[in-house]
């Protein structure tokens, strides 16, 4: 349907007989996806993507994932877009991507688990 859209909407033809290699199942919802691509930049912009759709709530597992990232900037904008779902700030007692790997691994366990609530 994305290819058609883009054809009727403005007229650009796109062949997506190899999309399969970069995204397998075609099907699958193209979020998904690009959150857990090897890309950083490609991760950052899912998780913001899902920041601000009506969609995010529901992907809050998959976006949580993210603040486990090895990388740094990927963890602190993950962490806005879950803030931009949440309609509200995570301290740093909550969560903080600046801290060392196990303080962030505990702080992100005690988050899963208190929005699992």
């Amino acid at each position: 349907w994305t290819t058609r859209a883009l054809d009727a909407g403005w007229d650009l033809a796109l062949d997506p007989r190899g999309w399969t290699r970069s995204y397998g199942d075609l099907a699958a919802p193209v979020g998904e996806i690009w959150l857990a691509s090897r890309s950083a930049t490609i991760r950052v912009l899912a998780a913001a993507a899902y920041g601000r759709s009506p969609l995010g709530r529901a992907e809050l597992p998959r976006l949580l994932d993210g603040l486990a990232d090895p990388i740094a900037y990927v963890r602190a904008w993950t962490a806005t877009a879950i803030e931009d779902v949440l309609g509200r700030p995570l301290d740093a007692v909550t969560y903080d991507p600046r801290a060392p790997a196990a303080v962030r691994a505990a702080q992100l366990e005690r988050l899963r688990a208190r929005l699992a609530r």
